[in-house]
């Protein structure tokens, strides 16, 4: 019985950043194979490690056999059962009618009966390898679903979580499963953050939903209705947008009629300041300086919103690349509508001054774009998510605490301008740190979405 689903897998090694079969041949019988030395197979870094581990051991099974034959013999049938009775294995190596040759040899030596991953086996055999309930354990259920509905998932979050709850209870049958397990592997993780267990107990959940589905069992879910203490908010933190998140959105507002120059705009510059929907959307004409030898925008109380945590967030930060040219196109969108008007009076996008709520109203608009472009519907992924962004490329490109902390408005900007003399020499060294930063846009850890959160 597999203990844990892991690397580790015989005759597999790492290689190029995923995995390699690689199978010596015996000296005795490479004759018999062209003087051929190995057998090879690579597996591509983002193959589920399952689906690694199946294949590896088909391959085994398969060259056990070639080598048998080789050498004049063939393969006993004890060593049907020493390939953990995966159907799915002899199925590819070998006829129905090979199989049970050596089953009946097999049978016939057992007179105390079949035990229950044997009579799956057969099972199995008998139904072209479709996995049967009695013998499905954990490992096994993980590796079907991949296969069924692993296309396009993130495999790290699922991995993890029948990796960690495999090494505390055990490789169990799925149905034999219970809460007090789910108890025991919940208390076990308890050097874990609350978000990440809460997390890790969604994916199995979500795993035996879907494998009690497709073997229609009506059934309740060990993994359900579990509470993790402090893991209600924690679960909800944003999430900042990977690289296929940014381009999907990119691609749909520069092609969508549905989107008006406003919205385009606001994302555009929050994708490249870190400043948040309020923050962008509530700025005045005033707040858009573009007559300086380093343009940007300064994010501050105004008549149009005040800031929530007073002057906490006030900064000035420089318009590099599309935010540059989309301040530019608000600003002459702006000055033509408003005229003479005080421009520290004047909304630089009139969503916001529109509405009485209008911070409400920015966010709603984003949000309804970013999941028209394909964004994954979760409450960890908002328009909110490019601030996140920001912090996360800050943090990749290793700008100091100080400079990350003026960009995001973490701390007031007169303490930060302190360590640089003077306001210029405060933007220059931003603009030097954002424009370090944002050739990381994207670049963020996988294992930290949900398997219902991954886009590639």
């Amino acid at each position: 019985m597999s203990k844990k689903v892991k690397l580790g897998i015989r005759h597999v090694e790492p290689h190029q950043g995923g995995q390699r079969y690689r199978r010596r041949i015996p000296p005795d019988v490479r004759s018999h194979f062209g003087d051929k030395r190995s057998w090879f197979q690579t597996f591509p870094a983002r193959t589920p490690l399952g689906e690694v581990e199946r294949q590896a051991k088909a391959l085994a099974v398969k060259h056990d056999a070639e080598i048998a034959r080789a050498r004049g013999k063939g393969l006993s049938p004890q060593e049907i059962f020493n390939a953990e009775f995966d159907a799915n294995i002899w199925l590819e190596t070998s006829t129905k009618a090979e199989i049970f040759e050596m089953l009946g040899r097999y049978l016939a030596s057992k007179p105390e009966g079949l035990t229950a991953e044997e009579r799956a086996f057969v099972s199995a055999i008998q139904n072209d390898g479709k996995a049967q309930l009695d013998g499905m354990i954990l490992s096994v259920a993980l590796a079907e679903d991949t296969e069924k509905h692993g296309q396009g998932r993130n495999p790290r979050p699922i991995l993890y979580a029948v990796n960690s709850f495999i090494g505390t209870v055990d490789d169990k049958r799925i149905t034999e499963i219970t809460r007090s397990d789910v108890t025991s592997w919940i208390k076990a993780q308890h050097r874990l953050s609350p978000a990440t267990i809460l997390r890790a107990l969604g994916v199995l959940r979500a795993l035996i939903n879907r494998c009690y589905r497709d073997l229609e069992l009506d059934r309740k879910n060990p993994f359900a209705e579990h509470k993790i203490n402090g893991g209600g908010g924690a679960a909800s933190r944003r999430l900042p947008f990977n690289k296929a998140m940014l381009d999907r959105i990119d691609t749909y507002i520069a092609g969508s009629k549905r989107q008006n120059h406003e919205t385009v705009n606001i994302i555009r510059i929050m994708k490249r300041t870190g400043g948040g929907p309020a923050e962008i959307g509530g700025l005045a004409v005033a707040d858009v300086i573009l007559d300086g030898e380093i343009p940007y925008i300064w994010i501050r109380a105004n008549a149009n919103r005040g800031l929530k945590t007073g002057d906490v967030r006030d900064r000035k930060v420089p318009l590099i690349g599309e935010a540059l040219v989309a301040a530019q196109d608000a600003l002459k969108h702006a000055q033509a509508r408003s005229g003479t008007k005080n421009p520290h009076k004047t909304p630089l996008f009139t969503a916001f001054g529109s509405f009485d709520r209008g911070a409400d109203a920015i966010s709603g608009r984003l949000n309804r774009a970013i999941r028209a472009a394909g964004i994954p519907k979760s409450p960890r992924l908002t328009a909110y998510s490019y601030r996140h962004t920001i912090k996360a490329a800050l943090r990749y490109a290793e700008i100091p605490m100080d400079l990350q902390d003026g960009i995001m408005g973490h701390s007031g900007e007169s303490r930060i301008s302190a360590g640089y003399g003077s306001p210029q020499a405060l933007l220059s060294k931003t603009r030097n740190a954002l424009e370090r930063a944002l050739k990381h846009l994207g670049d963020v850890d996988s294992s930290i979405y949900g398997e219902d959160e991954w886009m590639e």
